[in-house]
This record gives C-alpha cells, structure tokens and sequence, in this order.
C-alpha cells in the first residue's frame, strides 16, 4: 500500500500539473503542439586481455566477499561484461512541446547487451522508458521577475545541490523551483530511489531557500539552505534529517562550489568544495578540469549501505554471458563519473577524506582527426581502513566525419562493474584495446 500511494502521488502530480497548464494557456494553444524526434547511438567493442585482474584494496575486497547478497563477489578479477560482445544500444528522444516553456519527453531505449554463440538472445536484449516533464515559465508578480522551473518524472544523472550526497544517479520523482528577483524556493520529492544505488534508501525529500545574483553575463554567485528527509529501511533510522549549507561561484570558464551539512540523529558533519575549469578553442584544443573534495565525519554515512541488490541474475553462474539481473545497470551510464556518495557509504564505521581530479582533453590535428586523452583520480583516506587510489584513464584518436557522430579507437583500464549494488567500474591492471561509434546527446 505504501508504495502504491507513493506512484499515486507522484504521477497523480504530473498528470494534475500538466493538465493545469494545458489548460491555462487555452483554446488557442491546442493547435501549436510541436514534436521533435532525435536519436542517440552506441556500439561499443572491448577485447578482453589473457590478465583480468583488477585493482581493488583488500579492506574493500573482503567486504565485497562477505556481503549480505549471498555470492561470493569477485574481488580479484574483472567478470564478463556488454562490451565484450560489442553491445549496441539506442534511444529514440521524443520531445512533445504542449505550450511555450512546457515539454514532454518520452523517450524509449533499446539495448542489445550481446551473448557468445549466439545473437538476438531474449535475455539480452532490453527495452526500457525514459519519461519527464519539463516547465520553464517566466512572468511577473507585483513587478518583480519570477521564474518558474518543474521537472517531474524521471530525473536523470541527478544531483543534489552541489553534489555532496546524491549524485550521478537516477531517480523519478518531482523538482520544483520558483524564482522571485534574486530570492529562490525549491521542493524536491523523490519517491523512487530503489535500492539499487546501494544506499539503503528509498525516498527522499528536500524543502530549499536561497538566494542567486547575475552579476555579468558569465559572473553569477548562490547561496542556500536546504532542509533534507531521508527516509530508508533501516528499522532503528527510518526518518533521517540532514541540515545543508551550499554554495556556487560561477566566472567565465571557473566554477567553484562548496557544501555543508549536518546529520542531526548522528550528530556528524560532512562538507565538500570544488572548482571545475573549461577551456574551450573550438579549432583546436578542448579541456575540461574538475577537482573535489570530501569530508564524512564518523556517522554521517552510518546506514546509507545495502550490498544486497545486483545486475546479474543471481540464479545463473557469472563468469560469462549474464549481465542483466532483477534490475538494469543500462549501457548509457557507462559513460558517467565514477564519483558517487555510495562509492564513499562502503565504509561504514569511520570517518574518511577523499579527493578527486577528472580531466577530459581532445587535441584536434586535423579535420576530423583528434587526440583524446580522459583521466580520473580518487584517492579515498579512511580513518581506520586502507587507503585507496583509483586511477582511470581513456586514450586514443577520434574520427568526427559527421557533427555529433564518433569513431573512437583507444585503450583503457575502466570497465563496466555489474557485480556491486551500484552503478560503478573495475579498474583493469592492463589496458584494454576497443573501438566504439557514437552519437551522443545531452544525458
């Protein structure tokens, strides 16, 4: 019963909102319906080396061994993935526009994870939706400017505030702002976070105020409070409040953002603070520079962990051919930062810092040819664990014969990881050689 109010609620929402719109903009908006249809591609092909093993500190990997799913993860190998058997996926973007500043996205994805001695096997091939509402309506209100911005349904890549706890994940759920001159008021509900993003919690919700100013035409500042429920399976917390300060600071190319929160029921803090740099020369060189670091103190992270959810079927062995499980690590998240808040909740019982560096380079030759070279540090200090540093890296040369489309040949040492409770990568101790076509969109 519980969750079946919670889909009321939330759909009830959407459904009751977009009606409201549709009919305030009138009569004469019925005719001006617009939709747009685009499309987004990749093939990816790795070829698996004789060595599969992997990096991974042993505090970890004896954790991974012992968890509570009942299968005794790999921890010293690399297990079979999509990408070994040159996986294909699709997605057909569909964007209805109802009214000026009202959207719809219905988008449909279909992948093709691939199998040895074999194509077209049923268990391999995946259908899955993509649909949310976009609202983005500006007006006046006693003369003063006011902006109104919903996002409802499926919430992809989200992140809250600037990323402290939820990030880099999916969710469906509601995102409502309002702006009035330079003050801010938000709401945020989500009501299906599913345990499959390995943090034990299932809804959450956010009440924001804030304040924002333009200064220039690339100079902006915010500052906010938020006031955060959490709400997880944990019998002892089941009702969880987090108290959060954040901040950005945004000139030209430079970003710097920073956040704070405090844990009332555990009585601990956490904080994080980055900046992030662009360069962009469009005939030439493009760099994109990100570095961030995080604080937990001993308790904030205290039962955000649940290890008991996977993206293999459980029934069949996993050394090869099984890669689609109860619930889907989708070939379009491979393409994500490896930097997420259930990547620091493995370690429970401690306090830990951690820091991160992400640089994104492509070197452009000569039309089309260019150099790419994509690296990741994360260097994770535990209180009373082992250190971890995990370095990813991406390298090779790109062929853009077509605006949007790519033909990548590289190597790298970062591989889709569908043996853990979230969505995250191995990291190889050999390169690995593979060549992928792309047509990517904003995600």
């Amino acid at each position: 019963m519980i969750k079946f109010r919670k889909k009321v609620l939330i759909y009830g929402s959407w459904v009751l909102m977009f009606t409201s719109f549709s009919t305030c903009f009138g009569q004469e908006h019925r005719d001006s319906i617009e939709f747009d249809l685009d499309v987004t591609f990749v093939a990816d092909r790795f070829f698996s080396p004789g060595d599969q093993s992997i990096y991974l500190p042993d505090d970890i990997a004896l954790l991974r061994r012992t968890s509570d799913n009942g299968i005794n993860l790999p921890s010293t190998q690399f297990t079979d993935i999509p990408q070994f058997h040159a996986s294909i996926y699709t997605g057909l973007l569909l964007t209805t526009k109802l009214a000026d500043g009202v959207k719809l996205h219905t988008d449909l994805y279909l992948e093709d994870r691939g199998q040895s001695f074999g194509s077209l096997q049923l268990n391999k091939v995946v259908v899955f939706p993509r649909i949310y509402g976009d609202i983005d309506r500006s007006f006046a209100v006693r003369g003063v400017a006011a902006d109104l911005k919903i996002k409802v349904g499926d919430l992809l890549n989200y992140q809250h505030n600037n990323g402290m706890t939820i990030n880099n994940l999916d969710a469906q759920g509601i995102d409502m702002k309002l702006k009035l001159g330079k003050l801010f008021l938000q709401y945020v509900l989500i009501g299906d976070l599913s345990f499959h993003v390995g943090l034990n919690l299932g809804e959450f919700y956010s009440a924001k105020i804030g304040y924002e100013q333009v200064l220039r035409d690339s100079t902006s500042w915010q500052i906010g409070y938020s006031n955060d429920l959490y709400i997880n399976n944990n019998p002892a917390i089941t009702r969880d409040v987090i108290h959060t300060l954040f901040g950005k600071y945004v000139a030209g190319a430079v970003q710097l953002k920073a956040e704070v929160g405090y844990r009332s029921i555990a009585e601990a803090f956490a904080m994080m603070t980055g900046v992030q740099y662009t360069h962009s020369q469009q005939k030439r060189l493009n760099w994109k520079l990100d570095y961030a670091i995080r604080y937990f103190a001993n308790g904030f992270n205290e039962g955000y962990y649940d290890p008991t959810s996977l993206y293999r079927d459980i029934q069949l062995p996993i050394a090869s051919n099984n890669t689609v499980g109860d619930v889907l690590y989708p070939l379009m998240n491979t393409r994500r930062s490896f930097d997420q808040w259930s990547l620091y909740t493995e370690y429970q019982g401690t306090a830990l810092l951690a820091h991160h560096v992400t640089s994104v380079m492509q070197l452009r030759l000569y039309k089309p040819v260019s150099l790419f070279l994509d690296v990741s540090l994360f260097h994770i200090l535990p209180e009373s664990q082992e250190t971890a540093l995990y370095a990813f890296y991406k390298t090779g040369t790109r062929l853009d014969f077509f605006p949007t489309f790519d033909i990548d040949v590289f190597i790298t040492n970062q591989l889709m990881n569908l043996d853990l409770h979230y969505q995250t990568y191995y990291q190889s101790r050999q390169s690995i050689f593979g060549f992928s076509f792309t047509r990517l969109l904003d995600q």
